[in-house]
């Protein structure tokens, strides 16, 4: 009897997780199916049952060949396909069990591809920050420092010069002072709570305006919640490079920022300000658009961006965000 507890209590635990749960016989056939693997993959144990590993991971000859001499695989990272066409990163679990002298296992199955997303986030930020500190903040404080040092010899001489040299150093202390600030911001952790990502990016929004001096002109859709775990960090990424490019290089009056969901359940983010804008075509490889646009891709969608110069500039990212019992 405690052992047909123990088994029962186990089994509703391994249905209760979040995590993907499943074994597999001598032959590397699913055997048993879990619930959490059901919702992260969205196949059903009907249909999982019997299958193997190469319904849904990328690369299952290298998860074999470590099994086979391991025994025991921990921590593999690697990709999984859903039933739906996207793509997962996923940590694995695997270990044989010696069933009647047969070699069946047990593997367990993580999804780490918000995890992976936020880490990516973290490390493009600092490359950027990194890049903005010594393109901007330090040649600004450098041509500062020689400005100084000019009208120190020039003092005795003639004070005129010096007067409009003061009031150049006064200007470009003064950019610094704005850039650190926005840099200071972009350094708050990107998080937010379980239903609160569409308040955590409208404060986001707002605190970033305020720092730049923008009126900004927030439209958010209330049909557009709930947005799909899946898609909160692209989104939330997409609006803060955006806003970075805008300070850096548009010194707008007004920025406005759209969300939507149309009856196809899509959704679509719209980022325009009507500042200094661009030619397309000769467009800097350091805005960070190639990184935006991959990360929309990755999720399905598309990213599209239109500018003049002289007048503004939009960008507008469309992603399938329909409802399913799988976000």
């Amino acid at each position: 009897r405690a052992g047909r507890a123990r088994t029962q209590q186990l089994a509703s635990l391994t249905e209760a997780s979040a995590d993907a749960i499943l074994s597999l016989d001598q032959t590397g056939h699913i055997v048993s199916w879990n619930r959490g693997a059901e919702r992260m993959l969205g196949y059903g144990a009907d249909s999982a049952t019997g299958a193997g590993l190469d319904l849904f991971l990328v690369d299952t000859s290298e998860l074999a060949t470590l099994l086979e001499s391991r025994h025991v695989i921990q921590n593999y990272d690697t990709e999984a396909r859903t039933r739906d066409g996207r793509t997962l990163r996923v940590n694995v679990t695997q270990t044989r069990l010696q069933r009647n002298g047969n070699s069946a296992s047990l593997l367990i199955m993580r999804d780490v591809t918000a995890r992976r997303e936020r880490e990516t986030i973290i490390e493009e930020e600092r490359a950027r920050i990194a890049r903005d500190l010594h393109d901007g903040v330090a040649q600004t404080l450098y041509f500062a420092a020689l400005q100084a040092d000019l009208g120190l010899q020039q003092l005795g001489q003639d004070p005129q010069p010096v007067r409009e040299m003061l009031g150049e150093i006064g200007v470009k202390i003064r950019e610094v002072i704005r850039d650190v600030r926005r840099t200071i911001f972009a350094l708050r952790p990107l998080d937010w709570s379980e239903g609160d990502f569409l308040n955590a990016l409208s404060r986001f929004a707002d605190g970033f305006a305020e720092q730049m001096g923008w009126q900004l002109h927030v439209t958010i859709d209330e049909k557009v919640a709930p947005i799909p775990a899946r898609l909160q960090l692209t989104l939330y990424r997409v609006v803060q490079e955006s806003f970075n490019n805008i300070a850096k290089h548009a010194a707008p009056s007004n920025v406005w920022l759209t969300l939507e969901r149309d009856a196809g359940g899509s959704i679509t983010l719209v980022i325009r300000d009507d500042g200094a804008g661009f030619n397309p075509e000769k467009i800097d490889s350091g805005l960070g658009l190639e990184q935006m646009r991959a990360r929309v891709r990755r999720n399905g969608g598309r990213l599209t961006m239109e500018s003049a110069p002289g007048q503004g500039a939009s960008i507008c990212v469309t992603l399938p965000g329909q409802r399913n019992s799988h976000d």
